[in-house]
């Protein structure tokens, strides 16, 4: 795992150097701290920092083809590098290395920009081709590995993470409205938006190349390789299925032990946390080292089952207490994210890789089973509301008390009547429409449209032959899972040096449950039935009747006791009351509801705090743009 950054040069009176691309990448060494190196020609500029997984001894970056011609920097692992290396070896090429950035390199001689096809893993990196003066810009299909970029006529600058790309000082600070309403709606920026307008994310399964004319201008192409694929409606038998998803789990499962260091897994208890461990201790020759991190509030904690399942396999198990004072690390979590980031959970996984870190240097996680086996109750909640859509549709034609509800009870009241996609991008709201027109500004509401905002399919629409269930697991898989829960694990594992792997989201894994009828997910009340029906018969019954809790911290009894100070200081303080941007006499109201008990807006105190925290420390100066 590592981290890179990068410059293309156009017709330019400044050009940034190898010195300039070494302060770039200087603020994600760790990301890499083993070793690292710059590169450069006339018109590019690349830099690398590197984490030593595979092939410690001869893996170096950037990495060079053996014509000298083609030059990659890259953040990933590829699963299947050997057997690419051994086709390309029958095709003529030769190896220096046992590296998987060599085998990228020969897979981009033989196939050019066709080659992200062939690549099995998680991915993102930048290729310069000097032949055809091309520089290419990839990222992996699911949207594991990030990579922000800002392009203009003369620049195209990029870098594994915001605060490198930065670091360039070619890059204004002009904070894009539309991506703080994003992140204000759901607690999270979507691709391609960043919190600056000028700076881009790449999205899953996108490549992006960029050329020199003739003129000396940057031209950009852009080529969507992958997207999710089309749930089909295949005549596959219930047990068939069962074996060959059983078969495939194994297989993703052993493609990511390939280290040459310590590896482990994080372990909650959960459904599929607890799959990952039982299919690594089935392949691993030692114990598995297994991580858990547990709170003293019993419904938060999941230590029990955790300990139950890391009994039963026979782990090296480990676990950590996280309590209140764990929210000191406010600051640093904002550094780490760069961008407002409002998921709580981000706490709790930060320490866990943490104290993962101190034994290992990979960890398995089983992130993604929720989105592919349609895990989340919400699912659920919504096809039950679907239901009842008439009582709550005379609740809303007689709302007089409409305008005094805040947070989720709005929400719901607001949505009753809606079609599906419009509803469940309502569902996922925190903050409603009302609720954030009634937070912006006069200034803030002109320049953002709310509409666009609720629109969960900004990527690609859900056809209209695809069943309800189908409907919103799409909108997760191009939202929620790369924006929220992949890029809560990258950000929280690099930080602390260590490399996250994700079996579950293996992409040919994806494409087959995928595949899959709606009515081998979910039976009935019964989620992720083929998946629970595969591992029960080997796994402690603890985890089978545990219900699913989510990987949350205790945020209303935090924010009414021992954060009350710090979300006092951030409500009244001048990013929402001096700002000009947010109507402060609402943030005190959304407060004094909250503390007294009437309604909890847990969640939307604490993305408002996260917001206060990220602001005071990016752009302390309060400046915004119209």
């Amino acid at each position: 795992m590592c981290g890179f950054a990068g410059v293309l040069h156009g017709r330019v009176t400044r050009r940034l150097c190898s010195d300039d691309v070494l302060r770039m990448c200087r603020l994600i060494a760790h990301r890499g701290p083993d070793e690292h190196g710059t590169w450069e020609d006339r018109d590019v500029v690349l830099g690398h920092r590197r984490l030593s997984i595979i092939d410690i001894a001869s893996g170096q970056q950037p990495m060079k083809s053996p014509d000298g011609d083609v030059v990659l920097v890259y953040n990933g692992e590829v699963y299947n590098h050997g057997e690419l290396r051994r086709e390309l070896e029958h095709q003529g090429q030769s190896f220096r290395t046992r590296s998987d950035t060599e085998a990228i390199l020969g897979t981009y001689r033989a196939h050019g920009l066709a080659c992200t096809g062939h690549l099995r893993g998680m991915f993102a990196f930048a290729l310069w081709d000097a032949r055809k003066r091309r520089l290419l810009l990839v990222r992996d299909r699911l949207g594991i590995k990030p990579l922000y970029y800002a392009f203009g006529s003369e620049y195209l600058v990029f870098a594994s993470e915001l605060k490198a790309l930065m670091a360039s000082g070619v890059v204004h600070r002009d904070i894009d409205p539309q991506a703080l309403d994003d992140f204000l709606a759901y607690g999270f920026i979507r691709s391609p938006r960043s919190i600056f307008r000028d700076v881009k994310k790449l999205l899953p399964g996108e490549q992006l190349a960029a050329e020199i004319a003739a003129d000396g201008q940057l031209r950009l192409f852009r080529h969507e390789y992958w997207r999710p694929p089309t749930p089909a409606h295949t005549s596959i038998d219930y047990e068939t299925a069962k074996t060959e998803l059983e078969n495939r789990i194994h297989e993703a499962v052993r493609l990511r032990l390939m280290s040459e260091v310590p590896l482990g897994a994080f372990l909650s208890g959960g459904i599929d946390s607890s799959t990952v461990v039982w299919s690594m201790a089935r392949q691993m020759t030692q114990p598995v080292r297994t991580f858990s991190i547990g709170f003293h509030e019993p419904r938060f904690d999941e230590r029990d089952v955790a300990r139950a399942v890391a009994l039963h396999f026979g782990t090296e198990h480990h676990e950590e207490i996280v309590t209140p004072d764990a929210v000191a690390i406010l600051p640093e979590l904002s550094n780490d994210y760069d961008e407002p980031f409002g998921d709580p959970s981000a706490i709790p996984t930060w320490y866990l890789c943490r104290m993962a870190r101190k034994h290992v240097t990979v960890s398995l996680s089983g992130d993604g089973g929720d989105e592919l086996f349609a895990g989340y109750a919400r699912y659920a909640t919504l096809a039950a509301e679907q239901q009842r859509m008439p009582v709550l549709s005379r609740l809303l034609s007689g709302a007089a008390p409409l305008a005094r509800c805040e947070g989720r009870l709005r929400n719901r009241l607001e949505r009753a009547a809606m079609p599906l996609e419009r509803r469940y991008g309502r569902f996922r709201n925190n903050f409603s429409p009302a609720m954030r027109a009634a937070l912006y500004s006069e200034e803030l509401r002109r320049l953002v449209d709310l509409e666009r905002t609720q629109d969960l399919f900004q990527r690609f629409a859900a056809p209209p032959e695809y069943d309800p269930l189908s409907r919103m697991q799409l909108a997760d898989l191009q939202g929620y899972l790369p924006d929220d829960v992949l890029t809560k694990v990258d950000r929280a594992s690099m930080a602390h040096s260590l490399e996250a792997r994700v079996p579950l989201l293996d992409h040919q894994l994806v494409a087959f449950v995928q595949g899959l009828p709606v009515d081998f997910k979910v039976r009935g009340q019964r989620s992720k039935a083929i998946l629970r029906d595969i591992i029960e018969p080997h796994m402690p019954p603890p985890v089978l009747r545990h219900p699913k809790r989510g990987f949350s911290v205790p945020l209303g009894r935090w924010l009414r006791n021992e954060l009350a100070p710090r979300l006092r200081q951030a409500v009244r303080g001048p990013t929402f009351q001096k700002n000009g941007w947010f109507d402060g006499r609402y943030v005190r109201r959304l407060e004094t509801l909250h503390m007294s008990g009437r309604v909890d807006l847990s969640f939307v105190l604490w993305q408002l705090l996260v917001l206060d925290v990220w602001w005071q420390q990016t752009l302390p100066g309060l400046a915004t743009a119209a």
